[in-house]
């Protein structure tokens, strides 16, 4: 079963920049849920999600200036995406029971969501941020 723990607005940029060091490098998909057919509180994988990404490294997440939006960052080198999500009305850690990660789910004032999936979920204090040599 997957838990769905809801991040207050105020603490999105340090969620953002918490998640996005521990999961740096982390291979992920995204997929797309349109309008009119919203995702319920408890499920993580839709019958009308569209897929957009698979198996791309996770860069990074970051509140847009506005404050309303997400700055969604997947790949490295010359092949990555940068994915601007606005009116952004809620963002959801989605783990499982025994606490590890398995992903987000972006909600978008339309009723529309993103969805990130890990391809391996992780408990993030297992996690090496790339680069941190182990001591």
């Amino acid at each position: 079963m997957i838990r769905v723990n809801n991040i207050a607005r105020h603490q999105w940029a340090e969620f953002c920049d918490e998640f996005s060091l521990e999961h740096h490098g982390c291979l992920v998909a995204t997929s797309v849920i349109e309008q009119e057919a919203p995702l319920s509180s408890g499920e993580t994988e839709h019958p009308h999600a569209h897929l957009t990404a698979r198996d791309f490294p996770f860069a990074g997440l970051h509140v847009l200036p506005n404050g309303r939006g997400l700055e969604l960052s997947l790949g490295d080198g010359k092949l990555h995406i940068h994915e601007l999500i606005s009116e952004v009305s809620g963002l959801h850690l989605l783990e499982t029971a025994e606490g590890l990660h398995t992903g987000l789910r972006i909600d978008k004032r339309n009723g529309g969501s993103v969805l990130l999936s890990f391809r391996f979920p992780a408990r993030p204090e297992t996690l090496k941020p790339l680069g941190v040599a182990a001591v």
